[in-house]
């Protein structure tokens, strides 16, 4: 049975992707406007929907680069809260500066990622399956080492919204134009492979390691960032995870990993966000808001396939092979220049067999000289042949031209027909005879 992922084709088109971004693009305008229209006068809905936007678009954007190697980390929310809550325990109870804090829990986030991107890569096994296993265990540690739920965090300045939107923005669209280019999408998306599952990822353990570490870096400086605004780490995830996973499939990120689009994810997020702190404006609950993650979730799912579908469809982009190969030797003239013969390889439907015969001009190509072919010299006896476009000159000084031997007189030649010669026997005026019997 053919999969999305089965087939041999590496191009992703752009394309489509470009057009579902333009649709997200009018999308996220309305709903900010939205959002701005219901805000009552005064309130800094503002530099709140920017700070939520961006910490869960830092977030968002780590989940996306381990869909993009087809190793999606579902351990990312656990990965942040635990990033938070290290931070507030080392603040409150260490002592330590927010920076060093911070620092700290983003490298421990980081080093976590690295372990289990590792374990998926060497193993070639799914990551969603080693970072599911991964989530549980950080979930359980946190809340063995905390009985109260939380550690605050008092005494911290609160984050600057436009500081982290900005840089969710240049991460995700850095991160998006860098997938461009087709050498780090063919490496790092190489775990979306075909064949039988007891072969060995080779290459793409490489691509599972830089997913999943990257993933974790950006959870946990989420993490961070989620702790200095709420002052107070948490130990469970407050579905920031889900709204991140619903960003990422309605931004286009395939679920079977390596075919993405550029903005997706970050105009994705921007909607999102616009739509729940709208929705936080008029009142709605908790519950409320988890179901519009689940429904972010279950609408990004077709999305995707929609996106896998389309790009499956497009003709593959044509590449001609010139690279001169051997071909029929090219004609000699005595005493010029050989010309080199070259031949376009064209792998298209239009010309299968390929071979067509282009001559190229007797230069060389690096030095412009002429292929002068070696003399060559003439049998015992022979004419020297002439260069084509040449008149004959005759035989070389110095010789004699052998002796012309004329053949019979007669009348009828050797097939029976009248001979163009003249027959000395015949007078003038005569008929010639044929031969006797005729």
């Amino acid at each position: 049975m053919t999969g999305p992922g089965s087939g041999t084709r590496t191009d992703d088109p752009l394309l489509p992707h470009l057009v579902w971004e333009a649709v997200l693009f009018v999308i996220a305008l309305v709903s900010v406007a939205v959002l701005l229209v219901s805000a009552p006068t005064g309130a800094p809905i503002l530099s709140n929907f920017l700070l939520s936007a961006g910490v869960t678009g830092l977030l968002a954007t780590g989940v996306a680069a381990s869909m993009r190697t087809a190793t999606p980390n579902l351990a990312a929310g656990a990965i942040s809260s635990g990033a938070g809550l290290l931070t507030a325990r080392l603040v409150s109870q260490s002592h330590w500066s927010l920076l060093a804090a911070g620092l700290v829990a983003v490298v421990a986030a980081t080093l976590t990622g690295v372990l289990l991107g590792g374990i998926a890569g060497a193993l070639s096994v799914p990551g969603w399956a080693v970072t599911f296993g991964a989530a549980i265990a950080i979930q359980g540690l946190m809340v063995t080492l905390t009985q109260a739920g939380s550690i605050p965090m008092v005494g911290v300045p609160l984050p600057f919204g436009g500081l982290w939107f900005t840089l969710f923005l240049l991460v995700s669209l850095g991160g998006g134009a860098v997938w461009l280019v087709p050498a780090v999408r063919r490496t790092l998306g190489s775990t979306r492979r075909v064949g039988d599952a007891a072969q060995w990822g080779g290459v793409a353990a490489f691509g599972a390691l830089a997913g999943v570490s990257v993933s974790s870096l950006l959870a946990g400086l989420s993490g961070v960032v989620t702790a200095q605004r709420i002052q107070a780490g948490m130990t469970t995830d407050t579905s920031t995870l889900s709204f991140a996973l619903g960003a990422v499939l309605l931004g286009g990120v395939s679920v079977f990993g390596r075919r993405a689009g550029v903005a997706g994810t970050a105009l994705a997020v921007v909607t999102l966000t616009a739509i729940q702190t709208t929705m936080i404006l008029k009142g709605a609950s908790s519950g409320a808001i988890a179901i519009l993650a689940a429904a972010a979730i279950v609408l990004g799912l077709p999305v995707s396939r929609l996106m896998e579908t389309i790009a499956g469809r497009m003709p593959a982009r044509r590449t001609v092979d010139r690279t001169p190969v051997a071909g029929p030797p090219a004609y000699v003239s005595w005493p010029g220049a050989a010309p080199v013969a070259t031949y376009d390889r064209d792998p298209s439907p239009r010309n299968p067999a390929g071979g067509t015969a282009h001559p190229a001009p007797p230069q060389d190509p690096v030095g412009g000289a002429t292929h002068a072919a070696p003399p060559q010299s003439p049998a015992p006896g022979a004419m020297p042949q002439p260069s084509v476009g040449t008149m004959p000159q005759g035989p070389p000084t110095g010789t004699t031209a052998p002796p012309t031997t004329m053949p019979p007189a007669t009348g009828w030649g050797a097939s029976g027909m009248p001979s163009a010669q003249p027959n000395p026997g015949v007078r003038p005026g005569e008929e010639p005879r044929g031969p006797a019997g005729g």
